[in-house]
């Protein structure tokens, strides 16, 4: 995986199932573009389930091993662009994505409550 700017570009393989070391020069890459809310939000997120909680609520989830090793490959090709962690108002830049994502998608996740 490789990031631009603004995008995670995400390599597929050349057969349509693993990616063999010789596929990577070869293999088309797809585009994922996340914006810098969405991105510091997923870092965090990602970063307490995968490295605080070692990954057990994943686990608890019934998550298979590969999914769990498939967003721990997300998080990391994430956290290789991130920076904004490493601000001292990291806290408050974070509230206000969270802000921002809600408020661009009309509030709360309406999955989660009772009809």
């Amino acid at each position: 995986m490789h990031w631009g700017d603004d995008q995670l570009l995400v390599v597929a393989s050349s057969n349509g199932g693993e990616i063999a070391k010789s596929d990577i020069g070869e293999a088309p890459e797809r585009p994922i573009t996340l914006s810098d809310d969405a991105r510091l939000v997923l870092v965090d997120l990602l970063g307490r389930l995968i490295e605080d909680e070692k990954g057990r609520r994943l686990v608890d989830l019934g998550l298979h091993d590969a999914e769990i090793w498939a967003l721990n490959s997300f998080y990391c090709s994430l956290e290789r662009s991130e920076v904004t962690s490493f601000k001292s108002n990291y806290a408050s830049l974070l509230d206000a994505a969270r802000s921002n994502i809600l408020t661009e998608n009309g509030g709360p996740w309406p999955w989660h409550r009772d009809e």
